[in-house]
C-alpha cells in the first residue's frame, strides 16, 4: 500500500486532451489521466516483445474503427507477465498507444462490464507503450 501511495503521489495530474495531443512531452514521466475508459472484459493476445508497425493489416483504435488496410498500423506486444488494456480516452477517439497492466492487476479488474470509466496513473514512451501501475475505477 505505501507502494502505490508513493508511486501516486510522484504522478503528474494531466488534462486528457493535454496528453492525447502531445504524448511524446510526456516520454518517462509518471502520468496520471481520469476520464478514460478502459475494457476490461478480455486482454487484447499479443505475442511478448515491443510495438512494431506492420503494413497492410489492421488494428482497433479509438472507439471501436478500424484503420483500413495497407495503412501502418501499430500492433502492441506486451512484455512478459504483462497483458495489453483495452483503453479508450473520450475526448479523441482516435488516439493509439499501447497500454500494458500485469496479469495480476488485469484480473482483479472486475468482468462482465463493456467499458469502466477510470483513471490511471502509467508510465512510458509514445512509441514503445505504457505500463499501468496503478487504476481507480469509477470517476
Amino acid at each position: 500500500m505505501t507502494l502505490m501511495g508513493s508511486l501516486s503521489a510522484q504522478s503528474l495530474p494531466v488534462d486528457p486532451v493535454q496528453f492525447t495531443s502531445n504524448p511524446a512531452s510526456f516520454n518517462g514521466k509518471m502520468v496520471s489521466v481520469s476520464g478514460i475508459l478502459i475494457n476490461p472484459t478480455k486482454p487484447t493476445p499479443a505475442a511478448s516483445g515491443v510495438i512494431s508497425v506492420a503494413s497492410g493489416s489492421s488494428v482497433s483504435k479509438g472507439a471501436g474503427t478500424s484503420a483500413a488496410p495497407r495503412t501502418p498500423t501499430t500492433r502492441c506486444n506486451a512484455p512478459r507477465g504483462f497483458v495489453p488494456l483495452d483503453v479508450d480516452f473520450p475526448t479523441d477517439p482516435t488516439f493509439q498507444a499501447c497500454f500494458f497492466i500485469s496479469q495480476s492487476m488485469f484480473n482483479a479488474l472486475p468482468k462482465g462490464q463493456d467499458k469502466i470509466q477510470s483513471s490511471l496513473t502509467f508510465k512510458g514512451d509514445h512509441r514503445i507503450g505504457y505500463t499501468i501501475s496503478l487504476y481507480k475505477l469509477g470517476k
